[in-house]
C-alpha cells in the first residue's frame, strides 16, 4: 500500500510540474533579475523536458525540437518550453508518439512544434459542450491568460 501511495504521490508531482502549475496564485514562472521578480518562460528558467524516457532517465542521444521553440497550450495558458525527443532507439521514435505518451496532443503529425495538454483538451471539450466555446475563442482565451496586455502575444504558429 505504501508503494502504491508513493507512486501516486510522485505521479501527481510529475503531472503538476509538467502541467506547469507552480503556485495557486501564479501559473507562470518568475525569475529574479537583480532588482525584482519578472515573468519568465519555462524555457528561460531552464526547464528542459526529455521525451521518450521515464522521468529522471537521461537519453543517450537527445534530439532537440527543430526550432528550439516548443509551445504547449495548457488549461492555464501557453508555455514556451524546451523539449528533447528521444533518438537513442529506446521505444518508438516518432515525435507524435513520444508527445502522446507525455499526455501532449501534437498540433501536427509532421514535425510538431506545439501541442496541447490533455487537461487543456478536456477543458475545451467541457466548455464547448456547456458554453458552445469555439476552438478560436478557447485559443484566444489561453493567449490572454498567458499575456493579457497583448504586448507579448505567444507565437504558437510557425512563420515562414
Amino acid at each position: 500500500m505504501k508503494d502504491s501511495h508513493s507512486r501516486h504521490f510522485l505521479h501527481r508531482i510529475r503531472v503538476c510540474l509538467f502541467s506547469f502549475v507552480f503556485t495557486a496564485q501564479s501559473d507562470f514562472c518568475q525569475k529574479w533579475n537583480g532588482s525584482f521578480f519578472e515573468k519568465a518562460s519555462l524555457q528561460e528558467v531552464g526547464l528542459r523536458k526529455q521525451l521518450g524516457h521515464r522521468t529522471g532517465e537521461r537519453c543517450l542521444n537527445p534530439e532537440p525540437c527543430r526550432s528550439n521553440e516548443f509551445w504547449i497550450v495548457d488549461s492555464f495558458g501557453m508555455h514556451n518550453v524546451t523539449i528533447d525527443f528521444c533518438a537513442c532507439g529506446h521505444g518508438d521514435q516518432r515525435h507524435t508518439v513520444q508527445l502522446l505518451r507525455a499526455r501532449l496532443y501534437p498540433a501536427t503529425v509532421i514535425d510538431p512544434q506545439s501541442a496541447a495538454t490533455f487537461d487543456a483538451l478536456k477543458s475545451f471539450e467541457m466548455l464547448s459542450y456547456e458554453s458552445k466555446v469555439s476552438a478560436f475563442e478557447f485559443y484566444h482565451t489561453q493567449s490572454r491568460l498567458t499575456d493579457n496586455t497583448g504586448v507579448n502575444k505567444p507565437n504558437v504558429c510557425a512563420t515562414s
